[in-house]
């Protein structure tokens, strides 16, 4: 897991919060990312709101190759729902 556990905690966290609002889950992730300081986490968060847009399930999305965010258990719990 490339970033610490508090920062895929406060993703969830504000991830929820933007979708309990009504945004759209690309929209979401695209909205972290741009309030995210340029670095690996916003580079991440860029890469999976393109994925998402493209089509892909939140959980493809967030176990693409490259730098993971999450650890394989989060990206199994998501891909369970």
């Amino acid at each position: 897991m490339l970033f610490g556990h508090s920062s895929g905690e406060t993703f969830c966290r504000t991830l929820a919060d933007r979708l309990d609002g009504g945004t759209p889950l690309a929209a979401a992730v695209q909205g972290l990312a741009e309030s995210t300081p340029p670095g690996p986490w916003q580079t991440r968060l860029l890469a999976i709101a393109a994925a998402l847009r493209a089509g892909q399930p939140l959980s493809a999305a967030l176990a693409a190759p490259g730098p993971q965010a999450f650890s394989p258990a989060d990206v199994a719990l998501v891909k369970l729902g």
